[in-house]
């Protein structure tokens, strides 16, 4: 019976010792982890195997592991697995037979995986640590060189932050894997900046260089440089900024290393990387920067694919230059060892791998172009939604994919053609030929009728044997609606290509069209203007449809719909808009004819453009004044004399007229003179009868608002001018001048 209690106490206690201890980790190796893991491995996308081009290290130090993935969708994949617990290193590094050319331009991608830690806790993110790609000559057990345990911040390829004694950031590189430059993926934010936390490796994240750092973060640099780092001080005092002394006169102050982050590219949040999605990432290496051998260039572009369907996406890229002299040894052969390190601390996450292209093994492209036959155009350049092509129900088709080996270290072997073919799409018939005149292979009716098809296309593509045609023929199915992008895979044992046929928008077959007179048309404030056409049937067994003509004006559908009644093919309509119905400038008006069957045509635009002729300024009163000397004289105004026309319709041309009335004392005595336009290069004498002044001529398409100073500058070489004779006598002169703004046919 003691014992029997002694062992309940003792469960009670170990219970008890249990909850005090951190298990969230042990409970997520278990269970979270698990389930992530087998998620992440079912939807792997595809990859190559490993086993070819990397060594694992394989040691109780290093957790990185290679894995099959369970993916039907993407056979012959293998991933590798950096961390998936509490302070671990994982390594993944290239053999000796796949290194990385500095001194070639070079092209690797992959997909990789971070968890889905994200944003789980009030203060930050759970997520641990991130993983980082690594170009190195520190040899194939290259890694952090950690004093005691691991710590996430180093991701397995920075230096270790654990001295706050230590006054050089020389002390942190030396630990770093040496003669590398590396591209961090860091899913964990380390801004620890007090008294306490230096020297525990938790400030790496307080760069400014590059702008505050606040979430899950891309960026790169070089580990074994000391400039890689920077050095920061912290008192022990409430701020931590200001020296406290102690009875002696010393200060209390410790030391702590950030790192200078590089090509940054930064989430908005803690879901940007650890999300439970997998990320592709393409990098692109030129062996030559800014003229200088030594000196390469890399651009990382991040999730530059859909990893549901493959299809490319922009993603963000970034571009820095590698300085060679950091990682090759001197006199050596301009290469690297390649690969991934990761690392974590309290917290943890499922870092994974799959890679689809591998530097300088196998260079292969995969094209495909889409043809509408029917209508005898390329669908392939478009890119977007807005620039879908637009077919039309039973168009006849054709798909063409274009499979090449272009150079490599190694042929392409067991290169295996995993088409999905567009929805909506039916294709009847399909052949592989290889360019060089080989045996062509038909593919599976039942493959095509079902939209997917998985056929080996060769052994090996390689120096003599370069390309491979798939050709597919087949029709529009019925029904409008739109066909989303497909990506297909060719897969082989040295790399994957991609190639991913244009989103489509399907057109119903049509049975009605409206034509109309003009498309363009331009009236004046007040006025109205005449819409007309025809209605066309393009059905012959359509026979005398009632139609209605549906009518939106910038967008707005417009209430007052036109019932045409039966119609025959080619019978004319018309419909007028006032002034009112319009606003000013332009003004786009659909037109789409409906049957009784709901049968529809193409809505067809026509623009309308309404302004107005008018004066726009002009100077009331103009005052002469002049001394008289018994000889003739030209007297300018006192004051500058404007006048403007302002015309904003789209077209239409007019004519500026002025006229005056003798100008005469009060008691009626006439001047001895007369009023005068003046224009550079010639005068007109003004007076009771109408003179033109100023003509524009008809601009067709001339949508802008124009306003056309027509009489009077500063120069006196245009305007008003009155000429007095040698008769002129004293007197205060006054009259009127009418000016006429006519629109006309005609200049």
């Amino acid at each position: 019976m003691r014992f029997l209690v002694i062992w309940v106490l003792v469960l009670g206690l170990s219970f008890l010792i249990m909850l005090a201890q951190p298990l969230l980790v042990q409970a997520r190796d278990i269970d979270y982890d698990f389930d992530d893991l087998n998620a992440a491995l079912a939807s792997a996308p595809q990859g190559i195997p490993l086993s070819y081009y990397f060594d694992t290290p394989e040691s109780e130090t290093n957790s990185a592991v290679t894995v099959k993935t369970t993916n039907p969708e993407s056979p012959n994949t293998e991933a590798v697995q950096l961390t998936n617990g509490a302070h671990q290193l994982g390594t993944l590094w290239s053999n000796d037979k796949n290194t990385f050319d500095l001194n070639r331009d070079q092209t690797v991608s992959m997909w990789l995986y971070f968890g889905h830690g994200g944003a789980a806790t009030e203060k930050g993110n759970s997520a641990g640590d991130g993983m980082a790609f690594v170009l190195q000559n520190d040899g194939k057990d290259a890694r952090t060189k950690f004093k005691g345990q691991t710590y996430g911040e180093t991701l397995g390829v920075w230096g270790v932050d654990e001295d706050n004694s230590a006054t050089l950031p020389d002390n942190v590189a030396f630990s770093a894997i040496q003669k590398s430059w590396a591209l961090e993926f860091d899913t964990y934010v380390n801004k620890d900046t007090t008294y306490d936390g230096a020297g525990e490796a938790r400030s790496f994240d307080i760069d400014q260089s590059q702008g505050k750092i606040l979430f899950p973060h891309i960026a790169s640099n070089y580990p074994g440089s000391f400039f890689s780092y920077e050095l920061h001080t912290v008192y022990h005092t409430n701020d931590g900024k200001r020296p406290g002394w102690d009875v002696f006169g010393s200060t209390d102050k410790r030391y702590y290393h950030s790192l200078r982050h590089e090509g940054l590219i930064q989430g908005k949040d803690y879901n940007f990387l650890s999300n439970g999605k997998w990320h592709h990432l393409t990098l692109r290496y030129t062996q030559e920067a800014d003229d200088d051998p030594r000196k390469g260039e890399m651009q990382y572009t991040f999730d530059d694919k859909d990893p549901q369907t493959g299809v490319p996406q922009t993603g963000e890229s970034r571009t820095v230059q590698i300085d060679k002299d950091i990682i090759i040894d001197p006199g050596g052969p301009g290469t690297a060892r390649w690969g991934f390190t990761g690392s974590t601390g309290g917290y943890f996450e499922n870092n994974l791998v799959v890679f689809d292209q591998i530097p300088d093994l196998v260079d292969a492209t995969a094209e495909v172009h889409l043809t509408d036959v029917t209508q005898g155009k390329d669908l392939t350049p478009a890119v977007d939604d807005q620039s879908r092509g637009h077919v039309t129900e039973g168009d006849q088709v054709t798909l063409d994919y274009k499979v090449c080996y272009i150079k490599g270290k190694s042929d392409w072997h067991n290169v295996v053609a995993k088409l999905k073919l567009p929805k909506h799409l039916t294709f009847e018939s399909g052949t592989i030929t290889p360019a060089d005149g080989g045996r062509s292979q038909r593919l599976s009716p039942a493959a095509l009728a079902n939209h997917e098809v998985a056929q080996q296309i060769a052994d090996k593509l390689d120096q003599d044997h370069t390309t491979v045609h798939i050709h597919l023929t087949g029709k529009v199915d019925a029904g409008p609606g739109s066909v989303a992008p497909a990506t297909s895979n060719f897969n082989g044992t040295e790399a994957v290509e991609e190639a991913t046929t244009p989103g489509l928008v399907v057109d119903p077959l049509l049975k009605l069209a409206v034509k109309l007179d003009e498309t363009n048309l331009a009236l004046a404030t007040g006025q109205s203007v005449a819409v007309g056409g025809h209605i066309a049937i393009l059905d012959s067994a359509l026979q005398s449809p009632t139609v209605t003509l549906q009518y939106e004006l910038n967008g707005v559908a417009m209430p007052n719909e036109q019932a045409l009644g039966e119609v025959v093919d080619e019978q004319a309509f018309q419909k007028m808009f006032s002034a009112a119905d319009l606003q000013d400038g332009s003004n786009e008006l659909c037109v789409t004819a409906v049957d009784d069957h709901g049968n529809k045509s193409l809505p067809v635009k026509v623009h309308i453009f309404k302004g107005q002729l008018d004066f726009g300024t002009i100077t009331k009163a103009v005052n002469f004044y002049a001394n008289l000397t018994g000889q003739a004289t030209k007297v300018y105004p006192a004051q500058p004399f404007d006048l403007t026309v302002a015309d904003t319709r789209a077209t239409g041309s007019w004519q500026l007229s002025a006229s005056v009335a003798p100008l005469q004392t009060a008691q009626q005595a006439t001047l001895a003179g007369q009023l005068e336009y003046v224009t550079p290069t010639e005068r007109l004498p003004l007076s009771t009868t109408q003179q033109r002044i100023a003509t524009k001529p008809s601009t067709v398409g001339d949508t802008l608002k124009t306003v056309t100073a027509v009489a009077g500058d500063k120069t006196g070489d245009r305007g008003l001018l009155l000429q007095l004779y040698s008769s002129a006598v004293v007197g205060h002169y006054s009259g009127e001048i009418t000016w006429t703004l006519a629109n006309t046919i005609t200049a």
